[in-house]
């Protein structure tokens, strides 16, 4: 069953809301160390999807899972040549560091 279109914050949100059933996003927030707009735009595509429900009692959203199965965050696996393009860039970077560092200092020389 492939599950392409769920992400790795998508799925941590799923698995502490199956440890945690009826979490406010406070509590989702505070659980995974996500950020506010993350954690918004994540809930906002689950229940889309039809992953989670949310029900609004006082002013106060509470989500809970639908029964619809998800991938688990143990099974996933990062497409290579995604991290292949993150390493490439990290390196790049690494390398503009490096230049920029000997300008600086040789401009100091001169």
């Amino acid at each position: 069953m492939a599950h392409r279109g769920m992400s790795v914050q998508q799925r941590r949100i799923c698995e502490f809301l199956m440890l945690n059933p009826g979490a406010t996003s406070a509590t989702i927030i505070e659980g995974t160390g996500f950020p506010y707009d993350a954690v918004k735009k994540k809930l906002r595509a689950l229940k889309e999807s039809g992953h989670i429900k949310g029900s609004e009692s006082n002013y106060r959203a509470s989500f809970q899972l639908t029964g619809k199965p998800f991938p688990r965050l143990a099974d996933y696996r990062p497409n290579p040549k995604y991290v292949a393009k993150r390493k490439r860039a990290a390196s790049r970077d690494v390398l503009f560091a490096a230049m920029y560092a000997m300008v600086t200092v040789g401009r100091a020389v001169a």
